[in-house]
C-alpha cells in the first residue's frame, strides 16, 4: 500500500527547502547590493576589518581571479608558449556528456566500445514536486 503520509512529508520538506532557498538567493541579492558600498566605506576610512557587537568580523579580502582577455584557446596557447603548460589541462563538460549519454539511452543505443571502459551510463531517479493549482 502506499505510504502517502511519507509522500506529504516529503512534499513539505520540498516545499519548505525552496521556500528557503528563495529567501537564500534574496539575502544573497541583498549582500551583494550593499557590499561595494561597505568596502569602499571602510577603504576610506583606511579600515581592513571591524569588531561587532556579536562577536562579528567583517574584513576586506582581496583575490585575484583571472580575467581572459581573448579566447580561452588563446590563453592556453600562450600559457603553454610561454613556459606555463603545467597549468593547462585538458577537460570535457559534463552537462554536455550527460545530454550525449541522455541521446544514446533514448536511441537506445550504447556507448561506443571505445569509451565503455572510461564511462558508463548512471541513471539517477529523484522525486520531484509540483504544488497544484
Amino acid at each position: 500500500m502506499l505510504d502517502t503520509d511519507r509522500l506529504m512529508k516529503y512534499a513539505r520538506l520540498y516545499s519548505a527547502r525552496k521556500k528557503l532557498k528563495t529567501k537564500y538567493e534574496s539575502l544573497g541579492k541583498e549582500i551583494e547590493a550593499m557590499e561595494e558600498g561597505l568596502i569602499g566605506h571602510m577603504s576610506e576610512n583606511q579600515m581592513d576589518k571591524c569588531n561587532l557587537k556579536g562577536g562579528y568580523v567583517i574584513y576586506l579580502d582581496t583575490k585575484i581571479w583571472p580575467k581572459l582577455k581573448t579566447s580561452r584557446d588563446k590563453v592556453i596557447e600562450a600559457l603553454k608558449a610561454n613556459g606555463h603548460g603545467d597549468i593547462v589541462n585538458e577537460t570535457y563538460n559534463t552537462n554536455s556528456l550527460a545530454s550525449w549519454l541522455r541521446e544514446l539511452a533514448a536511441m537506445d543505443e550504447s556507448i561506443p566500445e571505445g569509451l565503455q571502459n572510461f564511462i558508463e551510463s548512471n541513471p539517477v531517479t529523484s522525486l520531484l514536486v509540483k504544488k497544484s493549482k
